[in-house]
């Protein structure tokens, strides 16, 4: 140093010298951290981070939590250290870092605990930011205003004064390619101050709008554009291309079956929990055992099946109401867990069987043969009624394996059992309910018709219409005649045979309808009386009796002469 100068420049020499000194001797001598835990000694191989932490906590009372993401091993060997320093030693090695929580040590990783601080840090900024903003009014004294200006923007204003846009933000949300000087000229008229630099603007928002008013970019785009006219943007029409038909056919066709089910038929619609009591499980033929999900919980412990079909779920709906009506009709829709590959939903390491959906109904009264041809006639007008593809009903021997139990209607009398068949896909069955069903559920002097099938949509269920095929067919204008034939056919001439041949005898015949059928006395064995009625509707003048008469013969002759069919 050169003592030749000032004193005010020595003082200074003197003083930088002095602080120079001070913080290199700072960074060489660090504060030494005491420790006062009692001495301990460590010898440890491979053991768990989290168990060696736990032991810290337990011989040494400490409410210790340690973060999730805390793993690894430690090897360590210490003679008669404390264990306070033991412990910083040991999350040191394995960069950890702890933070005091009142009484509680919450141990984690040192990134984990920088990005929390950053964030805690941020919410303090976004919290001073989102507070309520006061305008004041202050006098100066010995001061211009103007002078003091810069001073407050630049040390005391918040960014929440600024925001800052690109200008392409502010065009693609307007709508037209605006320029810089038309995104900036409606603003400084509103007293913004805007500074371009490139394509991007910053905007100061001046102090009686930035109460909440404006905020942030989206609220400069109707600042702007209403001060450039909404008169002057020019209309351009959307486009839109349509690649497929967006209107999803399925989608209704649940609703539809089950308004169908409801209205149409006059069936009661009946909820029943997901898990069966076992012993309607085993009365439906279907094995407790064999399920597929089982609840490690039950509401009871007789209830841990979740269902497999919803056949057992109505034969306890049939118990509950048999006592009180002795006919009835009901039905359920609901998803059931099916056989197959199990698959995950929303964590790989969770997988559950597949699942369907499917529609079950019952029939409930006094005579089985009337009760099963109800429902025949139920499902038989489900393609009309709920705008999907046919659905027909086919003997099970001829289309599957010919066995109830292998075709998974294992609850069905093996004599009185049909397949539902859609789009050559059998998708459920038909059937009365066999004498094991029929116990279970209470039906002592009573039968029951039931039926279930798939609705879920795809090939293996319902198939929705893509459109009706709908034409126009005039309404009749003269009074339809109709005639009834009865008739004694062999057992194996089915109704649908009967029906065929005599709606082809006269262009007069409309519609052929089922009436009754007897068997009893003056019946032979084997056969059966069935009433059929032709509805003729004509087209160009009355029909005159006789005209219905030779209408009434043609059908007898013609089923005679295919069937076989005799006068009773």
């Amino acid at each position: 140093m050169s003592w030749g100068w000032a004193r005010s420049g020595a003082a200074l020499c003197i003083a930088v010298a002095l602080l120079g000194s001070v913080t290199a001797a700072g960074r060489e001598q660090q504060p030494v951290k005491k420790y006062s835990g009692a001495p301990m000694d460590l010898d440890l191989q491979g053991a768990d981070l989290r168990m060696v932490l736990r032991t810290f906590a337990e011989t040494n009372g400490l409410n210790i939590v340690i973060d999730s993401t805390v793993k690894g091993t430690v090897d360590i060997k210490l003679t008669a250290v404390p264990w306070d320093q033991a412990l910083d030693i040991i999350l040191k090695g394995a960069k950890l870092g702890y933070v005091v929580e009142g009484t509680v040590v919450r141990v984690a990783p040192l990134d984990v605990i920088v990005a929390e601080e950053k964030q805690r840090r941020e919410l303090a900024d976004e919290q001073a930011l989102a507070g309520v903003l006061e305008v004041k009014t202050y006098a100066l004294s010995y001061a211009q205003a103007a002078k003091l200006e810069p001073l407050v923007k630049y040390a005391a204003l918040s960014s929440r004064g600024e925001i800052r846009v690109a200008a392409a933000y502010l065009r693609d949300r307007i709508g037209k390619n605006l320029s810089i000087d038309e995104l900036r000229t409606p603003l400084e008229r509103l007293g913004f101050g805007v500074a371009v630099a490139g394509d991007d603007l910053t905007v100061t928002v001046p102090e009686w709008r930035n109460t909440g008013d404006v905020s942030g970019p989206h609220d400069l785009i109707e600042e702007i554009a209403r001060l450039h006219g909404y008169a002057r943007f020019e209309f351009q029409a959307p486009l839109i291309r349509l690649e497929q038909s967006a209107r999803n056919y399925a989608r209704g066709a649940e609703r539809r079956l089950k308004e169908y089910l409801a209205f149409s038929c006059g069936m009661q619609e009946v909820i029943t929990y997901p898990w069966v009591e076992d012993r309607f499980v085993t009365a439906a033929g279907f094995s407790v055992e064999a399920a597929p999900l089982r609840l490690s919980a039950p509401p009871a412990p007789d209830q841990a099946t979740l269902r497999t079909s919803l056949v057992p779920g109505l034969l306890s709906a049939i118990e509950s109401n048999i006592r009180w009506r002795g006919s009835f009709r009901i039905f359920e829709t609901g998803l059931v867990s099916v056989a197959g590959p199990r698959v995950s939903l929303d964590d790989p390491r969770e997988t559950l069987p597949p699942q369907s959906k499917r529609v079950a109904a019952a029939f409930v009264g006094d005579d089985a043969e009337a009760l099963f041809r109800e429902a025949k006639g139920a499902v038989e007008a489900i393609a009309a009624r709920v705008h999907v593809a046919p659905v027909r009903i086919v003997d099970h021997s001829a289309s599957a394996s010919g066995t109830a139990a292998d075709d998974g209607a294992p609850w069905a009398d093996s004599g009185a059992l049909t397949a539902i068949v859609s789009e050559g896909h059998i998708i459920g069955h038909l059937g009365v309910l066999n004498r094991r069903g029929t116990k279970a559920a209470g039906l002592r002097h009573a039968f029951a018709a039931i039926f279930e099938f798939d609705i879920t949509p795809g090939p293996r269920g319902l198939v929705s219409a893509p459109s009706r095929d709908n034409t126009y067919v005039a309404s009749p204008e003269l009074p339809a005649v109709e005639v009834d034939v009865s008739l004694t056919y062999p057992d194996a001439v089915t109704w649908a045979s009967i029906a065929e041949a005599a709606g082809g005898v006269s262009p007069l015949i409309a519609a052929i309808e089922f009436v009754d059928q007897y068997r009893g006395k003056g019946i032979p064995d084997g056969h059966r009386s069935v009433t059929l009625r032709a509805r003729l509707q004509p087209t160009s003048q009355t029909l005159t009796s006789e005209e219905a008469v030779a209408v009434a013969d043609a059908i007898r002759a013609t089923e005679r002469q295919r069937f076989g069919a005799r006068e009773r």
